[in-house]
């Protein structure tokens, strides 16, 4: 099963080099970012998570993976659990990226004369990050194991684009009722407890998709 995630990883390796030297751009920004720097993180963590979990879905698809390795003696509930553990792997992986090299370029920066205005990544932007794609892969996945990729590409299309578009609709729904009661009241909600709800609602989703996938997994003709 462990072994289906370093496959996955040697897959993306390429894109993940893409996203070492771009979480440098997005660092400059989280740091410049006088307002809310913690979306630029959680988005781009979520965006290049959904790039990585896609691309090795669509590679396997391509490359018929799911038939040579229901060949082998892999159990399905060990090929479903390993798109599980790679949800929280491309998390994990870009999360730790974001905090790393944020936390060196602010070094750099204070040392420096460039101003900062933002902060950070920080293991709440992971966290929520890993909420957002854990429910989302939660919901695709049973889809993905009972049809197969192909027929979810445009789904995938139209997913990707709503990913960019969200992140700019919230900006501006919050500069437009910044002053209003709802906006105040979303912000004086405590930030601690709201994690550990959406933490909990989002790994009880997890628990069962899982459950799921391989309900359906295990009975599908390939």
């Amino acid at each position: 099963m462990y072994r289906l995630v370093y496959k996955d990883f040697m897959l993306i390796k390429k894109t993940a080099l893409f996203f070492l030297a771009f979480s440098l751009y997005v660092d400059f920004l989280g740091l410049r970012s006088p307002s809310m720097p913690g979306l630029i993180y959680i988005i781009i963590l979520v965006l290049f998570s959904y790039i990585f979990m896609i691309y090795s879905n669509q590679y396997d698809d391509k490359n018929k993976g799911e038939i040579i390795f229901n060949s082998m003696p892999i159990k399905r509930s060990s090929l479903v659990l390993g798109k599980y553990l790679d949800i929280l792997f491309f998390i994990i992986f870009t999360g730790i990226t974001l905090i790393i090299s944020s936390g060196i370029m602010k070094t750099i920066f204070a040392s420096s004369s460039i101003r900062i205005t933002g902060r950070a990544a920080s293991p709440s932007d992971v966290l929520y990050a890993l909420i957002i794609v854990g429910i989302y892969f939660s919901l695709y996945l049973p889809f993905y194991f009972k049809m197969g990729g192909s027929r979810l590409q445009l789904f995938n299309q139209i997913s990707y684009m709503i990913f960019i578009m969200i992140p700019y609709i919230i900006l501006k729904v919050f500069a437009k009722f910044k002053d209003t009661k709802i906006v105040s009241f979303l912000t004086s909600i405590n930030m601690d407890s709201l994690k550990i709800i959406l933490l909990l609602i989002a790994a009880l989703i997890f628990a069962v998709s899982i459950l799921i996938s391989i309900f359906i997994y295990s009975r599908r003709d390939l």
